[in-house]
């Protein structure tokens, strides 16, 4: 059997700090089974181990040991479903909740693609930067005029979609278009591609404007050569404009502005003549002030207007056309490379044949989801492709992960905590999964489902169930005996703190009425430390058991019900009665007992009616049931002994409430408040009376809660005690 050692535990401030270092105490024993059952009451941290183990937050921390693994906030170890009280909506992808070797092969294969494609989508992003091109709009795309995967880098680069409505297929049908480029890099060739990039993604292009060129005729005009001598000339001219001769030739009293004024009229007659071509390519350079002009264009326009001879401009072109393939073939051998070196072909291959497949379960998922989930809910459950080809699981024509699902409150919550259950059995990183109350949040109905759920789908896992509905220890013993090992949960300054085990004669206690009245009957007694306490605290279970068999020890023992009551009443002799024991052999002396008695017992958390050591759970629960018995008795005895009330008309703790603090008196409303709103007071002893669990009010509640919360009870009756 494995065991789990919790060494330190850790969330928020929620747990004593005990639990920082928890050397006692600290070991779960799962059942052969592989089943632990961790029972807590309301407000003890158990949500709070849940929490630890899912390391949601910062302040999370868990350190333990299992089966020789040290582990320390994984987050991963322990697979958490948490109490959910409304699960309509579930969260996670078909693949998770179910996984057929067909389906799981297909999940692997999809999510190996997706990261390959986000892969190649990055780095294209990042290469395509150095070709100019950086957004869906960048004129560089202009060079790849016409290809087959322009729209596909056009949706790698856009700031929005980042490839998102590429798909695999438009990946592959690229990949099969490509093949690597022999390309030889030189320095002359580089430069003339860091020149045609920089350029083309101007909006006043040179290159454009040459291209335009082609096939159009050009006048001669022999003096163009004058425009660049001109406009070196005024340059000259305008830095030494202060001086009365030339600087080159040094012919004297000139006047440099004059000079200056007349070269750029004779510019400007020449560029008059030329054509408008010519004129808008000269004003781009001129504008564009080229650092390097590793295509010669301005000489050759120059060259060109001199001579008229167009084959200089198809030359050029030629020239330009050549880089242009040299940046497509270089851009191509990126994009090839990046697709092929995942081998994303033969993957997507393997990964479309299984799409094309029918969806085909295990039979464990064919178990799962016809057997238990199916034959629970109206509607049928189908599991089947949508239209983009996914595996999706239906409820009718609905997704099961639709908000809206036409299924009532209690089955949606019932199909989803089945497949919470489904994606941990399925989940191969966990080792551990971790339940938090997991029938809390359903109706006796679902109840019992889900309990055969848990133990069907989690077979095969080590599961620990965090809980204090004794229904879920009940149910869990009907659908597979002895499946679980049972401990009870303290988180208390004033307690034993950890996880304390439960033996098993006491786990028969709980589960088993019948058992239980034996025990009263025979072997328990030798367990009494203190009878006088055992007496006092079994009343409320004495008279629930004599409500069904005898009628005559019921109404001797209400007088032990009401604290305005004085009977004097023999508890050993209804005792005797009731079960049949032989209380003389343990103990000897008459038992009488009246509700002032119980009053006025002292208990505390330290308490020893029946042999803690051996029945802890036992012990606690008599403490409680005692403790709940006094604060009844007591608020009954003080209203009606100061309000005057008459019992025989206002029997019941209720009534008598109502009679003292009427609903139409503003003055002694806090009090009405305070005593109808106590669970302490009004409903606890309906589980005596109703469904004979002696166990389940004192394990809802801790005892240094109870008792916190009966001396509140006391000093607001000393309040009421002092009007």
């Amino acid at each position: 059997m494995s065991t789990l050692r919790i060494n330190s535990l850790k969330y928020e401030d929620i747990l004593h700090d005990d639990f920082n270092n928890l050397t006692t105490n600290n070991e779960i024993v799962f059942s052969h089974q592989g089943f632990a059952v961790v029972y807590g009451p309301n407000g003890a941290g158990k949500t709070t181990i849940a929490n630890a183990f899912s390391c949601e937050k910062e302040d999370s921390h868990y350190d333990v040991e299992i089966d020789g693994n040290h582990i320390v906030d994984n987050r991963n170890y322990f697979h958490v479903i948490k109490e959910q009280r409304n699960r309509n909506i579930i969260k996670g992808e078909t693949e998770e909740f179910i996984l057929g070797d067909d389906i799981r092969r297909e999940k692997a294969l999809k999510d190996q693609l997706d990261s390959m494609k986000s892969t190649i989508t990055d780095r294209a992003i990042t290469f395509l930067k150095n070709f100019g091109i950086t957004s869906k709009s960048s004129k560089a795309f202009d060079l790849l005029r016409g290809k087959h995967y322009i729209d596909m880098l056009k949706d790698f680069v856009n700031k929005q979609s980042k490839g998102k409505q590429t798909t695999f297929e438009n990946i592959i049908a690229v990949f099969s278009q490509l093949h690597i480029h022999d390309v030889e890099e030189t320095e002359i060739s580089e430069e003339k591609l860091s020149f045609l990039i920089t350029d083309i993604g101007k909006s006043d292009s040179v290159i454009k404007k040459i291209e335009q060129l082609h096939g159009v005729h050009i006048s001669q005009n022999s003096d163009v050569v004058e425009i660049e001598r001109s406009d070196d000339a005024i340059k000259i001219l305008e830095k030494y404009r202060d001086l009365d001769h030339c600087v080159v030739c040094d012919t004297q009293d000139i006047n440099p502005d004059d000079i200056a004024e007349n070269k750029r009229e004779r510019k400007q007659s020449i560029i008059d003549l030329l054509d408008e071509q010519i004129k808008e390519i000269l004003n781009s350079i001129q504008s564009s002030n080229f650092n390097s002009d590793p295509f010669c264009i301005k000489q050759k326009i120059i060259r060109l207007c001199e001579t008229a001879d167009t084959s200089i401009i198809d030359n050029l072109i030629s020239d330009i056309n050549e880089i242009r393939e040299y940046y497509v073939q270089k851009l191509e051998n990126h994009l090839f490379n990046d697709i092929n070196e995942n081998n994303i072909s033969e993957l997507f291959n393997q990964y479309s044949e299984l799409r094309q497949a029918q969806v085909e379960l295990t039979e464990d998922d064919i178990l799962y989801i016809k057997q238990i989930i199916n034959e629970n809910i109206r509607s049928e459950l189908d599991v089947r492709r949508d239209n983009s080809g996914d595996i999706k699981i239906y409820i009718g024509d609905n997704q099961l992960t639709d908000e809206v699902l036409p299924l009532s409150t209690g089955e949606q919550n019932f199909i989803s905590l089945s497949f919470e259950l489904l994606k941990a059995k399925n989940d191969t990183n966990s080792s551990v999964v971790v339940l938090d109350d997991p029938i809390s949040s359903f109706d006796s109905i679902y109840k019992n489902k889900i309990v055969f759920a848990i133990l069907q789908i989690l077979s095969d896992k080590l599961c620990v169930v965090l809980t204090h509905n004794i229904d879920m220890l009940r149910l869990l013993e009907a659908q597979y005996s002895h499946s679980y090992s049972l401990y009870l949960f303290y988180n208390s300054p004033l307690t034993n703190n950890g996880f304390i085990k439960v033996n098993n004669s006491e786990k028969e206690l709980l589960l088993h009425l019948d058992k239980l009245i034996n025990f009263l009957r025979s072997s328990g007694l030798r367990y009494v430390r203190n009878f006088e306490l055992f007496f006092k605290s079994v009343v409320p279970f004495m008279r629930g058991v004599a409500h069904i068999t005898y009628g005559t020890v019921y109404e001797g023992l209400t007088g032990l019900m009401h604290g305005y009551k004085t009977d004097l009443v023999d508890i050993k002799s209804y005792y005797h009665t009731l079960f049949g024991a032989e209380i003389d052999a343990y103990y000897n002396d008459a038992f009488n007992c009246r509700a002032s008695d119980i009053i006025e017992t002292e208990i505390s958390i330290d308490t020893e009616i029946i042999d803690k050591t051996s029945y802890p759970m036992l012990n606690q629960t008599l403490i409680h049931s005692l403790a709940y018995l006094q604060a009844r008795l007591t608020v009954e005895k003080t209203l009606v002994e100061k309000y005057n009330i008459n019992t025989d008309e206002n029997e019941q703790l209720g009534k008598i409430i109502d009679a003292a603090f009427p609903r139409n008196n503003t003055d002694t409303i806090k009090f009405r408040v305070a005593l109808t709103s106590k669970k302490t007071l009004i409903n606890e002893f309906n589980h005596f009376e109703g469904n004979l669990s002696i166990f389940y009010p004192a394990m809802d509640i801790s005892t240094q809660v109870l008792l916190q919360e009966k001396e509140k009870i006391n000093e607001l009756m000393s309040e009421i005690e002092r009007l």
